[in-house]
């Protein structure tokens, strides 16, 4: 991971964008400003998600990350989590997630789990979303959804 301390920024080079995307569902998918690397598209992409973007090279994506630093894996930030969320897909489940729960609190399904009591949670598997018990693995209750 590159981040500078001293600038509290982060350096989202093609390498790292490469192996945090390699968890989206798609692979070389030419309309994805991320499996094409274009870094200036991809700047542009963070600037509307948030982002303060403070240079920009063929290669490389030069962001402020300052929120909650933490020195371990060479510095981490909670700019640089979220944005691995958004390259790597895992953002738009989570957002999928909380739709999934708000609509089946809307409908009033039970949200306790009829064998060990514990709370259901809205969960994302290959075959897609289900209810999961969250107490697994003691307690291994799933219902499709």
């Amino acid at each position: 991971m590159t981040y500078i301390k001293k600038e509290k920024a982060f350096n989202l080079t093609a390498t790292k964008l490469k192996h945090w995307h390699h968890y989206a569902k798609h692979i070389n998918n030419p309309d994805c400003i991320f499996c094409t690397c274009d870094m200036y598209k991809i700047a542009e992409f963070l600037k509307e998600q948030g982002f303060e973007v403070l240079d920009v090279g063929h290669a490389w994506v030069k962001i402020k990350a300052e929120k909650n630093y933490k020195p371990f894996h060479g510095g981490t930030t909670d700019e640089i989590n979220l944005l691995f969320n958004i390259i790597s897909g895992k953002k738009a489940v989570q957002d999928q997630v909380k739709i999934k729960t708000e609509e089946l609190r809307k409908n009033n399904e039970p949200m306790i789990c009829p064998q060990c009591g514990k709370t259901l949670k809205v969960r994302n598997g290959p075959y897609g979303f289900f209810l999961g018990c969250t107490g697994y693995p003691k307690c291994r209750y799933t219902k499709n959804i």
